[in-house]
């Protein structure tokens, strides 16, 4: 027999007498072809990274019947968070349209980080501000990334001088991530600078409750401490000259100085009050007091 899609055959028996007599009967034979496609061999399951191409899954079937058989391919999808599932249904059916089915499940997900570079960083001094870049990030799957950065400072040896190291993240839409540092240097190397000079002062003689000047400085990034330091070079007399050195240092021991001198130089003679006048007198006559005389100095 055949296999053959629902329909009727006949086939007619006629037995036959020597004698010629003869009799008949047909035997009907009503066909069905019920049996489904097997499934042969299939594309297992599989899981992919969203950026991964793939072959589209296939399966064969066999049939009890027929030798060819027609295929069709059919696909939906579902997502769940940053997890996608494709089903691919493949189903095969003979010539009296028999039909069988099988499903393959690709599951397409994002685990990969996505890729950073950090800017190159740099040196700067305190009183600048500091320009810090911005990163390049790329991803396999999204465009969108989320870009953080987080601030640890390393102390130096002042105030003034340290480093910033600063950690920049990617993050995708699926909560992977990856980091990438940049360091700053900062640095203080500008000495401070005294508001003003005193001028020199010369005296010729030592002024009372005499004093080094005040002076004041500032600095591009911190605090001055003041320091002052007067030599004297005085003779006996009190002349000479005094010198006064003040230096100015911030908290990163940069240092400026200034000087200044006062002179002494007592050159003015004393002036007596008045000068007595002379007198004449006889011999042998009392002598008469010494007149007082007095004299001031500057």
């Amino acid at each position: 027999t055949i296999c053959d899609c629902p329909g009727s055959n006949s086939r007619p028996y006629v037995p036959t007498h020597h004698c010629c007599n003869s009799s008949r009967f047909v035997r009907f034979f009503t066909l069905f072809c019920y049996v489904l496609p097997v499934l042969a061999s299939a594309t297992a399951n599989f899981t992919v990274e969203c950026d991964q191409a793939f072959d589209i899954p296939t399966a064969t079937f066999t049939d009890n019947c027929d030798d060819v058989l027609a295929y069709e391919t059919t696909v939906s999808s579902s997502t769940d968070g940053c997890t996608t599932t494709l089903t691919y249904t493949i189903t095969a059916t003979d010539n009296c349209d028999n039909a069988a089915s099988h499903n393959v499940i690709v599951t397409v997900v994002d685990t990969t980080d996505p890729v950073i570079t950090a800017p190159a960083g740099g040196s700067f001094s305190c009183q600048d501000a500091v320009a810090y870049g911005a990163p390049t990030a790329t991803d396999n799957c999204d465009t969108d990334l989320t870009i953080t950065f987080t601030d640890v400072t390393v102390p130096g040896d002042c105030p003034q001088n340290f480093t910033i190291v600063r950690t920049w993240t990617a993050t995708d839409n699926c909560g992977n991530t990856s980091s990438a540092n940049s360091s700053y240097l900062i640095f203080d190397n500008t000495a401070p600078v005294f508001d003003a000079v005193p001028a020199n002062e010369t005296y010729t003689c030592a002024p009372s409750g005499w004093a080094p000047a005040v002076v004041t400085a500032t600095d591009n990034c911190g605090t001055v401490t003041i320091t002052t330091n007067v030599e004297s070079d005085l003779d006996g007399c009190g002349n000479g000259i005094i010198t006064v050195v003040y230096t100015a240092t911030d908290a990163c021991f940069n240092a400026s100085t200034i000087s200044y001198t006062a002179t002494i130089n007592d050159n003015v003679d004393p002036v007596l009050s008045s000068m007595p006048a002379d007198i004449e007198m006889e011999c042998g006559a009392e002598w008469p007091a010494v007149p007082v005389v007095t004299a001031t100095d500057n």
